[in-house]
């Protein structure tokens, strides 16, 4: 099965609110930010993966290393067709440091987690600018 992978580089303005499709009241106003720039493009089974992460209970683990935000989706909610373990990623870029990289996993059809972390590993904090992004959807 031949993969593919497409880009998309996204130029944010500050001002603009990404956050209204992503309505959990369980995630922060960033975290609610970085998923709905992470989902801004068009994919097959957007709509199903947004209603999962909306329904879903949140569970958080912070380091000074990464930042791991589990999704635990009630099973009345249907699952997806996707065969690709992490079909979402984004690295925001900073000036300054190493690109910042997020992976959406799924599982069985679920949203499981979203993992941030540095490029090289160093410590992140959850202040992350999102002026430059690349957002890469493999299917």
């Amino acid at each position: 099965m031949e993969r593919s992978t497409l880009v998309h580089i996204i130029q944010l303005n500050n001002a603009e609110g990404s956050g209204l499709m992503i309505e959990n009241e369980n995630l922060s106003w960033s975290e609610k930010e970085w998923l709905a720039t992470m989902l801004s493009i068009d994919f097959e089974n957007k709509e199903q993966l947004i209603r999962q992460i909306n329904a879903a209970s949140i569970i958080r683990e912070h380091t000074r290393y990464f930042i791991s935000i589990k999704f635990a989706v009630p099973l009345s909610i249907s699952a997806i067709k996707m065969t690709e373990r992490v079909p979402i990623e984004m690295r925001a870029y900073d000036s300054e440091k190493a690109p910042v990289q997020f992976l959406l996993h799924i599982i069985n059809g679920y949203v499981s987690e979203l993992e941030i972390f540095r490029a090289d590993s160093s410590e992140i904090s959850g202040n992350i600018k999102l002026n430059r992004v690349e957002v890469i959807l493999s299917e």
